[in-house]
């Protein structure tokens, strides 16, 4: 496999062979002394027409030089043939993966455009696409076969997709309906047909879950035109925030386990006890307004958590509801699964080190016995000026 680093230690060699300095050779190249610095030490490859001034500078075979980095015979053609100047075909979609960190956009493109005549998987696709245009890699995607896509990595996918285009997207709803693909890999995309999903599920050709990721992507890109995008949690793997109010995946390759509505953050946490206050929606909108993104502190009075969002406008209110019940928040989640829009949002955390950002929440309702909702790590996640409370009583203020 090409080897800059051994490319790098043999060019080094030879202008110490010919007594040369860096500075001297950038001189005989036309380019600065780091440049060449960055060859031999691996971090960088000459452009094709530098190569060919190598080889002539040191009186050296093109082919020695690059024989020099150890490549396969495939990417050893391929570099010979494009500073020769002919027209490569390569025979390896891999020798141009291997190869594609080191040549321009324009030359992968010429040589995509050969592998896609034979046939190009969409592994390769994504390998490439991050070094090609976005006009040439959508091209290149049209000729693509999609067969390796389950064994993929899906943080990869998920990354790429977006640069794609809609292509890839088509493609791999396509798959997941022909049943080729899970459909959690519903999760990636941003936009499909509705009722095709739902007609699925009612058949019995994807599993109801397929509806709630619909349904939770559909919340997020509503939720992102309308009010922005949320950073509310944080991933439990990295502590970096999450994108979205239902969480997409973190950059570190982390999703935390989503099911309904209902992501689960943490599973092992200790029990928590509620002491159980009336929800009073009245008091709440009199005294704070429609616009509130709340956070529900210990699963409980579900139905008057539904009244409050659907008693106003529902589309300003927002309500995350956190425990550490798993069995009690799945009761509640399940209980207005089929009422609830996404607005509501259930997460199962561990109470005591909760995964939450700090000043998102307008008000923190605590239905818990020891109050912990006044405690500072629940009242840093509300914003200036915000509130918890029980039934009508203000217990604390930020």
């Amino acid at each position: 496999m090409f080897d800059t680093t051994k490319f790098g230690t043999f060019v080094a060699r030879l202008r110490k062979s010919a007594d040369m300095t860096q500075s001297e050779l950038a001189d005989r190249l036309g380019l600065t002394r780091q440049a060449v610095s960055r060859y031999e030490c691996g971090d960088s490859f000459p452009d094709i027409s530098v190569l060919r001034e190598i080889a002539s500078t040191f009186g050296v075979s093109l082919e020695l030089l690059v024989n020099s980095a150890d490549p396969t015979d495939g990417e050893a053609e391929i570099i010979n043939g494009l500073a020769a100047g002919r027209d490569v075909q390569p025979k390896d979609a891999s020798d141009v993966v291997n190869l594609a960190p080191w040549l321009r956009p324009s030359v992968l493109q010429r040589l995509s455009e050969s592998l896609s005549k034979q046939g190009l998987d969409m592994s390769h696709v994504l390998s490439l696409a991050e070094y090609m245009n976005d006009s040439d890699t959508q091209k290149l995607m049209k000729a693509a076969t999609f067969d390796s896509l389950a064994e993929m990595d899906v943080n990869l996918l998920e990354h790429l997709l977006p640069m794609l285009g809609p292509y890839a997207a088509e493609t791999i709803f396509q798959k997941i309906m022909d049943g080729e693909l899970n459909y959690h890999y519903l999760e990636l995309l941003d936009s499909y047909s509705n009722s095709q999903i739902e007609s699925a599920v009612i058949y019995g050709a994807l599993e109801a879950e397929a509806l709630y990721i619909m349904r939770r992507n559909n919340y997020n890109r509503y939720r992102m035109a309308k009010r922005g995008v949320i950073k509310h949690l944080t991933c439990p793997s990295c502590g970096q925030p999450l994108l979205h109010y239902y969480p997409r995946r973190c950059k570190c390759g982390c999703l935390p386990p989503l099911s309904g509505y209902t992501v689960t953050l943490c599973e092992a946490s200790a029990p928590l006890t509620l002491d159980i206050t009336p929800l009073n929606p009245d008091f709440m909108l009199r005294k704070f307004g429609e616009k509130l993104i709340i956070l529900l502190l210990g699963c409980a009075d579900i139905d008057a958590v539904m009244n409050l969002v659907y008693g106003c406008n529902y589309q300003d209110i927002e309500v995350v509801v956190l425990d550490s019940d798993a069995n009690r928040l799945h009761t509640a989640e399940e209980s207005i699964r089929s009422r609830n829009y996404g607005q509501i949002l259930f997460a199962q955390d561990d109470i005591a080190r909760p995964h939450l950002m700090d000043g998102v929440f307008d008000l923190i309702v605590d239905n818990t016995a020891d109050r912990l909702g006044c405690t500072n790590v629940y009242m840093r996640t509300l914003k200036p000026g915000g509130c918890v409370i029980r039934g009508s009583e203000i217990l604390e203020e930020r």
